[in-house]
């Protein structure tokens, strides 16, 4: 969509994960005509990685080997010299501390002008926090990074801790309340009205939505 209503002169769109799913998303690009008619052909390469018309670059990688995800985006042609966004979102939760932070300071490191849009989970450890994880791990999957990472302080203080200077954290009602237009609140609410209010705002007071920008350009984006 932002590549094609021409919003900004961005030079490319690297997305990242598990070869598994990129060959799924492959497959989905295949499928629908909008997507091919803007994204195909896709040549892929020895490494798994694949680049696309449109400035897509498709990058097979497990997220918790930081080097490799780095080599991939400079081999890919990922400008460590041009701001950065980085977009994560639900990732993190599945990864351990240690996982996390080592990919967060490998491309701060890489990347000196970056800005990290997070959208996570957040406070595990109330009554519907732990029915979350409860519900996930029934699913046969764990969230050791919802764990280690509660609350929006400890959210902020993960990218404190790698050098970012400027960082703003806010739970998706606070969003909701906040940032999002008064005209876009009117169109959402005509296409489906909201009657579950209290249920609806317990869940969005469990996912965050933190800002985390280091380097001249993206800190004056932030401010």
């Amino acid at each position: 969509k932002i590549e094609n209503e021409k919003i900004g002169p961005i030079k490319g769109f690297f997305e990242v994960d598990f070869p598994s799913v990129m060959e799924r998303k492959m497959k989905a690009i295949q499928k629908f005509p909008i997507l091919k008619s803007m994204l195909l052909p896709c040549v892929k390469n020895d490494s798994g990685t694949a680049f696309c018309q449109g400035k897509y670059h498709i990058i097979s990688s497990d997220l918790r080997d930081s080097k490799n995800v780095s080599n991939l985006l400079l081999s890919e042609g990922c400008d460590p010299l041009t701001p950065t966004l980085f977009l994560v979102e639900c990732v993190f939760a599945y990864m351990t501390k240690e996982d996390s932070q080592s990919l967060i300071e490998e491309l701060k490191s890489l990347f000196s002008d970056c800005i990290f849009v997070l959208y996570e989970m957040v406070n595990p450890n109330d009554s519907f926090g732990k029915m979350m994880n409860k519900n996930i791990e029934m699913r046969g999957y764990r969230l050791p990074g919802f764990i280690a990472f509660p609350s929006l302080e400890s959210q902020s203080r993960r990218f404190e801790e790698a050098g970012f200077a400027l960082i703003k954290a806010f739970d998706m009602l606070q969003v909701f309340d906040g940032f999002i237009l008064t005209e876009e609140l009117e169109r959402m609410s005509s296409i489906e009205p909201l009657d579950e209010l209290e249920e609806w705002e317990l869940i969005m007071t469990h996912y965050c939505f933190v800002l985390a920008a280091s380097g001249s350009t993206c800190e004056k984006f932030l401010e």
